[in-house]
């Protein structure tokens, strides 16, 4: 039987103090649990980060399938995946997840006007930009910072986002 006191919940408080009572054994609680529990322990307090991926596409009918099914495998290291084609619906949607991490997958050619719009957000923590052919001037992604690359190839993108995001964690 484990017992957890932790400051400041909203638990049936007594005091400033909260009990918890946890009928497990030790192995059996959930890993997050576990590390919340040594954060409030040692004193170190981090608000958890939603790790979202948002992929915009604008032209959905050159769905790469393939793209799709490989972004599915992150579900279990990410909190949420989400598709747009509309570039204002994209954006409005990163700006209403101001605390969540974003990794940003752009399918098709971006404009200077489009990046000048999402990389300043400090929820976008990058950006990956996903084409038919590398035929993109290279020169014009050096201006922004967030971007991680051109991709042609949904295997490259996949192991270059799954690393990204669980560097993050």
């Amino acid at each position: 039987m484990i017992f957890f006191i932790l400051m400041g919940l909203n638990l049936g408080q007594t005091d400033n103090n909260v009990c918890m009572r946890f009928d497990y054994n030790w192995r059996e609680l959930s890993q997050s649990l576990i590390d919340e529990y040594y954060a409030i322990h040692n004193g170190v307090c981090k608000k958890y980060e939603e790790r979202l991926v948002v992929i915009y596409d604008f032209n959905i009918k050159e769905l790469k399938t393939n793209l799709y099914n490989s972004i599915i495998q992150l579900e279990p290291i990410v909190d949420g995946i989400n598709l747009f084609v509309d570039i204002d619906q994209c954006i409005e949607f990163l700006i209403k997840n101001e605390h969540a991490k974003i990794f940003l997958i752009i399918h098709g050619p971006i404009s200077d006007s489009i990046m000048s719009r999402i990389h300043h957000l400090s929820q976008v923590n990058s950006i990956y930009i996903l084409l038919q052919h590398e035929s993109y001037d290279d020169q014009s992604i050096k201006n922004w910072s967030k971007v991680t690359g051109i991709y042609t190839e949904t295997s490259v993108i996949y192991n270059a986002l799954k690393q990204t995001i669980q560097d993050s964690i």
